[in-house]
């Protein structure tokens, strides 16, 4: 499951919250009773303003900061937007620019579909840190704090990696409906907590914003409800986090993009705000208390204390986001069998955005290429001994157990279950010449690359330790593929992903290579029937009607003849096509 390390923060007593009154009062109101519905046990936050607790952080990134290693100071630099709500450090400047752009794309985008307060009152401060090995990413990570008596947030990311964009917007996300929520507080006081956001809610308003890469949800429901596996609005409140297999995760995505979906276009009862306020009244029967400490959001500056020239700003420290137990309440402003109504609206739905020919040809191109991490060797990197040495061990240990095969020597009869002793020739083979022989390592040292290999290609690589990954991402891809894809892609994209299953499965019948074979075979004769149509269809353009003289269903045989005309004529004249056409099709065409 996807999780986020806990990573400790300063503790401070609460502090008595002030009688609430008027919309100030609603306001407080509804986030204590988000907090005591979603966060029995959640820990505080520190103010900001404590000058004490500044100076111990410094004006650098310490050991003591939860950001990840130590870095040269003097490399960091910052951008802050033009209306002052965000504000980007990293160590490129590049990487600045295109996070800024993305944080307010982004925002134009939540300020629609969440109907955003005007002006927008709590700042962003983002913390881009390089990294050096993709085995160093970890997901961001968000905090909240007080900073002058203002709530304030700030996102710590990882880069570079492929899904450290997402991960961005996702925690942007959740900050956007924090604002929503929240936007009413004036004021806010030490020791209060921020109440956790169910998943569905964040994960759903994060797919909606992404609405326009993500059209194959409306199928998955439609898919999940036909086959009567669509899960109920209980089991949906109840995740907490989401899958690491891919599969599932876009079945979690699919469903929390729906939910949210039909709440926001007043297909459910109740808004988005309704729906976590209706939970108030509901107590969790099937959770039992938590007794365990849940981070809450711990506080951070949307500016930093100022640092000297050349210096990065003060790291705050953070903590992740609290989640729900599972088995968390969700509002009954619908139940369960007015939710099995709405997923018949899939089917509907789903038929407004499947891919066109086109679309998916280019999408099918995109999804050939899969990344694999492979070591190779340093360039200029002479033999290391100790490794050498190492490696002839390996081999000595290896060759020694492949003189001493473990074989059966004896066997049974079935019928009379005697045991008979076999004579040493007549023992089973169990390993062929060269499988699993023992590679011979050269000694130089090696790093990590990523290469990238074609899906028809991959029978070479059986042994590669990375593939096994990969090839579950790529079958998760070529079957969220499959179901948004034009219906005549469908069976080739069947084919393919059909082969990469085989792959992995040494006996499976048909192989993995008559399986690619038939797939790039069936890709072909797609395209090629395709363009005749096109073909066929831009000559029907360029002919005109059939006039009433000409007898209806000699069209098509018209088009033949008139390609096999034009086939004689390239091989014999040199011609241009367009006056050849001409002249084929007579004086009066439309060309």
């Amino acid at each position: 499951m996807q999780s986020r390390s806990s990573i400790p923060c300063a503790q401070v007593a609460p502090a008595p919250a002030p009688a609430p009154a008027g919309a100030l009062g609603l306001a407080l109101a509804l986030a204590l009773a988000l907090a005591g519905l979603l966060a029995p046990d959640t820990a505080r936050a520190q103010d900001l303003d404590d000058e004490p607790a500044a100076q111990q952080r410094g004006g650098g990134m310490d050991s003591d900061a939860p950001l990840g290693p130590p870095t040269p100071p003097a490399e960091w630099h910052r951008k802050e937007s033009v209306d002052r709500q965000f504000m980007v450090e990293s160590q490129d400047t590049r990487a600045n620019l295109l996070l800024m752009e993305a944080a307010e794309e982004f925002h134009g985008k939540a300020q629609a579909f969440l109907d955003l307060p005007k002006p927008w009152r709590h700042r962003v401060y983002i913390q881009a840190n390089k990294i050096d090995d993709i085995s160093e990413y970890r997901p961001a990570v968000i905090a909240a704090g007080l900073s002058r008596g203002l709530l304030q947030f700030k996102v710590a990311m990882w880069y570079p990696a492929p899904q450290a964009k997402e991960e961005l917007l996702r925690a942007l996300a959740t900050i956007f409906i924090y604002e929503k929520l929240l936007s009413a507080r004036s004021t806010w006081q030490q020791g209060e907590v921020l109440p956790p956001l169910p998943l569905w809610l964040t994960e759903g308003v994060l797919q909606n914003l992404l609405d326009g890469s993500h059209r194959q949800f409306y199928q998955i429901v439609n898919h999940g409800y036909s086959n009567s596996r669509a899960p109920k609005l209980e089991t949906i409140a109840a995740w907490t986090s989401l899958s690491d297999d891919p599969v599932y995760r876009i079945w979690q995505q699919a469903f929390s993009y729906y939910l949210v979906n039909m709440i926001h276009k007043g297909h459910m009862q109740g808004t988005l705000p309704d729906w976590l306020a209706a939970g108030a009244n509901l107590s969790p029967a099937a959770a039992p208390p938590s007794t365990a400490t849940t981070p809450t959001l711990a506080p951070a500056p949307a500016t930093p204390p100022a640092a000297p020239e050349g210096e990065a700003a003060p790291a705050p420290a953070l903590a992740p986001p609290a989640a729900p137990p599972s088995g968390a309440p969700y509002p009954r402003l619908a139940s369960e069998q007015e939710w099995e109504k709405l997923l018949i609206k899939a089917d509907d739905l789903s038929k407004e955005i499947v891919y066109t020919f086109e679309e998916t040809a280019y999408a099918l191109a995109l999804a050939e290429n899969m990344d694999l991490e492979d070591m190779v060797p340093i360039p200029g990197a002479a033999p290391d001994p100790a490794r050498l040495a190492a490696a002839e061990q390996a081999q000595k240990e290896a060759a020694k157990a492949a003189s001493a095969p473990s074989v059966p020597t004896a066997v049974i009869n079935p019928k009379t279950g005697k045991v008979y002793a076999l004579p040493e020739g007549m023992r089973p083979i169990t390993s062929m010449p060269g499988k699993g022989k023992h590679k011979k390592d050269d000694g130089i040292p090696r790093e990590k690359k990523t290469i990238s290999v074609r899906i028809d290609s991959l029978a070479s690589r059986r042994g590669h330790p990375g593939l096994p990954k990969a090839l579950n991402g790529k079958i998760a891809e070529l079957t969220s593929l499959e179901l948004r894809a034009h219906f005549a892609w469908r069976p080739v994209i069947a084919i393919y992903r059909q082969a990469l299953i085989n792959l992995a499965h040494e006996n499976a019948r048909p192989s993995y290579e008559s399986l690619i074979t038939s797939a790039n075979n069936a890709r072909k004769q797609l395209t090629a029937f395709r363009d005749k149509v096109s073909d066929y269809m831009n000559w029907y353009i360029v002919r005109g009607p059939v006039s009433s003289a000409e007898v209806a269903g000699e069209t098509f045989a018209d088009y033949v003849h008139m390609r096999q005309q034009l086939e004689k004529e390239e091989k014999t004249s040199p011609e241009p096509t367009r006056r050849m056409i001409r002249r084929l099709l007579g004086p009066n065409a439309k060309w």
